[in-house]
């Protein structure tokens, strides 16, 4: 073994001995002599092969989203209480000649949910909207006009009789939004069906939620 590059050209002279074509090659050297050159072996091939893996997990997971995005559902993804709601809908709800919904009927989530006295609050928070509307006569006059319009088209009607409290009934509080952006109606109504009624329920808690259409 030579150690140190520097002096390899001074451990040879000038001496070699070629001892034919495809032979090796004898060279002399100041520790003797030294064989080099090719030598032809058989010995048996066998092949080396050689696995590079790569993750890249931003690509990975980028070509994820693409697929999900791109996936076909082949079957339904509603939920148990989703289903059930669209199949009670079809079932009982029909439109009438103005194409308003009839429901036979309530479309129910759980039979132990009960609702509970509601007038109390919903007075309550109408008394408090009204000396609201009459700071703001403009807002007031277009919430009278929302109001007429949703009674002349049978979405509501008067009760002149006393509310009979053997049937279950329900009040809902609600309140004008007013919307200087839009070009209809500047003003419309919001009904909170998730106010609570005495019992803690309301009636969004007693409804079945359909899926999103």
């Amino acid at each position: 073994m030579v150690v140190g590059g520097e002096a390899y050209h001074k451990l040879h002279p000038s001496s070699k001995h070629f001892l034919g074509k495809g032979l090796p090659l004898l060279i002399e050297t100041v520790f003797g002599w030294t064989v080099s050159g090719k030598v032809s072996i058989d010995l048996p091939i066998v092949p080396r092969t050689c696995h590079l893996t790569t993750v890249d997990r931003f690509l990975e997971s980028a070509l994820q989203k693409f697929w999900e995005l791109e996936a076909v559902e082949s079957r339904s993804v509603h939920s148990v209480e989703e289903t059930q709601c669209e199949e009670l809908f079809s079932a009982t709800t029909t439109r009438d000649s103005s194409g308003r919904y009839i429901v036979r009927l309530p479309l129910t989530r759980d039979p132990l949910i009960k609702l509970s006295e509601s007038r109390t609050i919903a007075e309550r928070r109408f008394l408090s909207h009204e000396r609201q509307l009459e700071r703001d006569p403009p807002t007031k006059d277009a919430y009278c006009i929302f109001t007429d319009e949703y009674a002349q088209m049978s979405h509501m009607k008067r009760l002149d009789d006393p509310v009979d409290d053997v049937n279950p009934h329900c009040y809902l509080p609600h309140h004008a939004v007013f919307k200087e952006s839009s070009t209809t109606s500047k003003v419309r109504v919001v009904f909170d069906a998730s106010c609570k009624t005495s019992s803690g329920f309301s009636i969004n808690d007693k409804q079945l939620v359909g899926p999103v259409v």
